[in-house]
């Protein structure tokens, strides 16, 4: 793995681990991530792994049952007992220091519930987390929809890959359900979820595998660390790449924009994964920034544009400020290459797209394009490049390199945003 590819994972891992899952750009299967760790898949993995290890746990517990294992007990008489180590198993008797208690070793019978009480504690633990990740997955899947909706084969694709998240972790959710059921229809009655590892858990390879990968969800660190690893033992697939830095691209937009005092409304995580609206509030004024929002030519998207010529256009990020009455639009796009023709692709949206709603000039209603189709691509350069168009500004691009990434261009293209969004008036909608 490059050092390219170390600073794209470093820095999304640090935003949320949510980023380094495969989203619409790989048909969304959250379960499809070739070895290693990775936020809510670990989720799913566990669920399934869970699932397939129960008929073999459940077999060593059965087989445990007709054995017998010697454990140590506290005992107040010293019958084939030693002296304890405990300071809390002596009494001071006069100016003597007696014994109290004695250790004793004693055969004890394994009862077949002791580990599985473990069990369902950490699927219990499990199920908890599957439905937080559901219920967050729901919102970010209705925010995306809204914003991929369309007619074209693109965006059935999208909506595929939509209900595919969805089912999935539906599906592990039933998966965990189904676990704990079947451990209570085998002891005839509710048993009460341990949380503490019993002594005599078998330790036989079943129940080792458990242990070892139950260990992210029982520590958060441990999670952490597993998922860095797994991270840099495996090499970046070149289809995920461009997405990978797409969003990396988006997390440098976030954070700038809050170094620059703007706060998002809500978790930008959700918009950054599949698609959707952030919106950025600060001193009364909103700037909207659309992730990968189908721009459709039937009916007006809610970003406030519509495409001209082509069935759909989708851009990486659109961002929307109000200005007065009226709303410009501002395009940017992420790309990994840094030759002149695929930069100058960029400006495409310039002639792709429209604002829905017509402005007049000179009593002549017309829709207006953006006002910029910029690029970001990892060049190392320490200031904005401008495009060769007749109108300077509306083109140009934005170097965003991973290993030296430079904040000050950036935060120079995204201050005429909020100059232009500071020259109109408060909008009605922003918080306070």
């Amino acid at each position: 793995m490059n050092r390219f590819e170390l600073a794209l994972l470093a820095d999304l891992s640090a935003f949320s681990g949510e980023l380094l899952e495969r989203g619409l750009g790989t048909a969304g299967r959250l379960s499809a991530m070739p070895g290693g760790s990775r936020s809510t898949s670990i989720l799913l993995r566990a669920a399934d792994r869970l699932a397939n290890l129960l008929p073999s746990l459940i077999a060593d517990c059965e087989a445990e049952e007709l054995a017998t294992r010697p454990i140590t007990v506290e005992t107040p008489v010293p019958v084939r007992a030693e002296l304890s180590r405990s300071p809390a198993a002596y009494e001071l008797v006069g100016d003597r220091l007696l014994p109290k208690r004695w250790l004793r070793t004693v055969p004890a019978r394994t009862t077949m519930l002791e580990p599985l009480q473990w069990v369902v504690y950490i699927a219990g633990k499990l199920a908890d987390e599957l439905r937080l990740a559901g219920s967050r997955y729901e919102t970010w899947i209705a925010d995306a929809r809204a914003s991929r909706r369309g007619t074209s084969v693109y965006a059935a694709l999208d909506e595929q890959a939509l209900n595919q998240i969805h089912t999935r972790i539906k599906s592990a959710e039933r998966t965990v359900s189904a676990v704990v059921a079947h451990i209570h229809r085998l002891a005839g009655r509710r048993i009460r979820p341990a949380a503490r590892i019993p002594p005599a858990t078998p330790r036989t390879p079943s129940w080792r595998r458990l242990m070892r990968e139950v260990l992210p969800l029982v520590d958060p660190s441990v999670s952490l660390a597993l998922l860095l690893r797994a991270l840099l033992s495996e090499p970046v697939e070149a289809a995920d790449l461009p997405f990978l830095y797409q969003r990396w691209c988006g997390v440098k937009i976030v954070e700038t924009m809050r170094r620059l005092g703007w706060k998002t409304r809500r978790d930008p995580v959700g918009p950054l994964f599949l698609g959707g609206l952030i919106v950025f509030e600060c001193g009364g004024y909103t700037i909207d920034l659309w992730v990968e929002p189908r721009i459709g030519r039937d009916e007006p998207h809610p970003c406030g544009l519509v495409c001209r010529r082509a069935q759909d256009a989708t851009p990486d990020f659109v961002f929307t400020v109000a200005c007065g009455e009226e709303h410009d639009a501002f395009c940017i796009d992420a790309t990994l290459s840094t030759e002149e023709n695929t930069l100058e692709e960029k400006t495409k949206y310039l002639a792709l797209l429209r604002h829905a709603s017509p402005s007049v000039v000179a009593g002549v209603a017309v829709r207006r394009p953006p006002r910029r189709a910029w690029a970001m691509a990892p060049l190392k350069d320490d200031r904005c490049r401008l495009g060769d168009s007749e109108q300077p500004g509306t083109t140009g691009v934005v170097p965003m390199h991973p290993v030296e990434f430079r904040p000050e261009p950036l935060a120079a293209w995204l201050g005429d945003l909020m100059r232009y969004a500071a020259a109109g008036r408060p909008t009605a909608r922003a918080a306070g």
